[in-house]
């Protein structure tokens, strides 16, 4: 595919005054582009994509822009463009519209646009805050990212938005070990649950990570009999997998990889887990059965 970028040299005062005006009407990068360098390629790394609902289309990102190709293969078709870094493209349920995380207004927020990436706005306006991995609830009203190594759900018209993990329980004391970050959440299948990664201080048995009224009490011994209901206590690498029950404000972490697990994500039917590892300085992709912590497939190598 043929891609175009845009470099921007420096600009004079009255160009600067121009474009942090013109910046302000767009919500947009006060830079002026003065040159575009143009190049052809059909491979890329560090990729973010998604599949359409319909399944026929993928949208991804590659240097700042999003593209979306036909899963068939074919030309893609760039539908985002300018000075400003877009990436991590999910689409809605109903497949009419995309998210995605963008600094075109001076740091990395939430956008929000048409499937072909006309009509985009901000649904995030933060100065200092980053956004990371956002994804759609099923509703397809709201969506959940990662901001600043916690999961928060905003409404898909913007406000506020609504803290989900990392928060103290009732009664709790300030202070002690940071709560452990929250990352890259993805849907299982019954929606009960969220998978994520998760790095940092997660408790052997769990985090309570809810509005501080309903965290519940459990104590080892309680739960000793549900297996489930407990964290795996075999974790080595710095990231893993694991579990957040949206319900009770627990997160449960599920692999215990050597050199950590990343991105997970369910099959629909709930009966698979795929995330990425690392083995023998190698990437690679690991299904898993989250029912059955002893079975699971890896292939190591180059991810497809």
């Amino acid at each position: 595919m043929s891609i175009a970028a845009t470099a921007a040299n420096a600009q004079t005062a009255a160009q600067n005054d121009s474009s942090v005006k013109a910046a302000a009407r767009t919500s947009s990068l006060p830079l002026i582009t003065t040159r575009s360098l143009k190049f052809t390629t059909d491979e890329a790394s560090w990729i973010s994509l998604d599949v359409s609902p319909d399944g026929k289309t993928i949208a991804f990102d590659i240097l700042g822009d999003l593209y979306t190709i036909p899963i068939a293969g074919g030309q893609a078709t760039r539908i985002t463009s300018g000075a400003g870094w877009d990436q991590q493209p999910r689409y809605s349920p109903d497949g009419k519209q995309i998210v995605f995380v963008s600094d075109r207004n001076g740091a990395k927020n939430l956008w929000i646009a048409n499937a072909d990436g006309t009509r985009p706005k901000a649904i995030t306006k933060s100065d200092r805050i980053n956004f990371a991995s956002p994804i759609w609830a099923p509703d397809g009203q709201y969506v959940i990212a990662t901001r600043t190594g916690q999961l928060w759900m905003y409404h898909k018209e913007g406000g506020s938005g609504l803290q989900i993990t990392g928060l103290r329980a009732d009664g709790a004391p300030a202070g002690g070990a940071p709560a452990a970050q929250h990352l890259g959440a993805a849907w299982a299948a019954d929606q009960r649950f969220l998978w994520v990664n998760v790095s940092g201080n997660v408790p052997s048995t769990f985090l309570a990570t809810t509005i501080p009224d309903q965290v519940p009490v459990v104590t080892d011994h309680e739960r000793q009999d549900d297996p489930e209901a407990r964290s795996n206590a075999r974790r080595l690498g710095q990231y893993q997998i694991a579990q957040f029950d949206r319900e009770s404000g627990r997160t449960l972490i599920r692999s215990h990889e050597a050199d950590g697990a990343f991105r997970p994500v369910a099959s629909p039917d709930g009966k698979w887990l795929v995330y990425a590892v690392r083995h023998d300085a190698r990437e690679g992709l690991k299904i898993k059965d989250p029912r059955d912590r002893r079975r699971s497939l890896a292939h190591h190598g180059r991810p497809a």
